[in-house]
């Protein structure tokens, strides 16, 4: 179980995250501090900060899409020489920075996409899978994707992405993970219950939701 700890204020990660430790999880994802945008120097003084004060694997999220700040290829080699760093969920839409940063990084420091459109593409460019919201959905065909890949079998893991790019783009058709609880609750999951200030989703987008469901198979 990895806890999502992060948070825009490095005093409050801190907390979290040793509350999580005290839980008993094994590692934690930590985004990069929102809204007040720290520079390259800031963002590794917080995630260094964060981690040398717990003792649990620390997984870095780089999402600038959600947080607008951005961590730089060189500011991940750098922390990926604090011991218990030990991987990267890389969602800024470069996944060629996989191929940049291998070979910079230890060799056990694990690198994943975060979307889900791009795991063949990180893949093939030496990633080691990917921290996904297609997963929540469809668990087996995202681990046998991957695995198609990590067999060397690039052509039908390409296509095994391809089939699943309509699902895809309809788990983010709204902001996530709206159209994903939906889906769940289709399935018989859960009730698809939200937290203000996400509510669910617009009639229209439900219906389209319903069919991709059912044009995959999974209701």
């Amino acid at each position: 179980v990895i806890a999502g700890t992060g948070s825009n204020s490095t005093k409050d990660t801190i907390a979290l995250s040793k509350e999580a430790e005290a839980l008993g999880v094994d590692g934690l994802l930590l985004v990069t501090p929102y809204y007040n945008k720290p520079s390259q120097r800031g963002l590794y003084a917080h995630y260094k900060a964060v981690a040398e004060a717990v003792n649990l694997p620390v997984v870095l999220y780089n999402v600038p899409g959600r947080t607008s700040v951005d961590l730089l290829p060189e500011t991940v080699v750098a922390l990926s020489k604090v011991p218990n760093i030990v991987a990267l969920k890389e969602a800024s839409g470069h996944p060629e920075r996989v191929e940049e940063l291998l070979p910079l990084v230890g060799p056990d420091f694990r690198i994943y996409s975060g979307n889900d459109h791009e795991i063949a593409a990180f893949i093939k460019r030496g990633g080691h899978g990917v921290i996904s919201v297609l997963s929540n959905v469809v668990p087996k065909g995202v681990h046998e994707l991957t695995a198609l890949g990590f067999s060397g079998d690039t052509l039908a893991m390409d296509k095994a992405q391809e089939d699943f790019l309509p699902l895809i783009e309809t788990l983010f058709m709204d902001t996530n993970p709206v159209p994903c609880k939906e889906a769940l609750r289709a399935m018989g999951f859960g009730d698809g219950s939200l937290r203000l200030p996400l509510v669910g989703l617009k009639e229209s987008d439900k219906e389209k939701l319903l069919g991709v469901l059912t044009d995959q198979g999974l209701i």
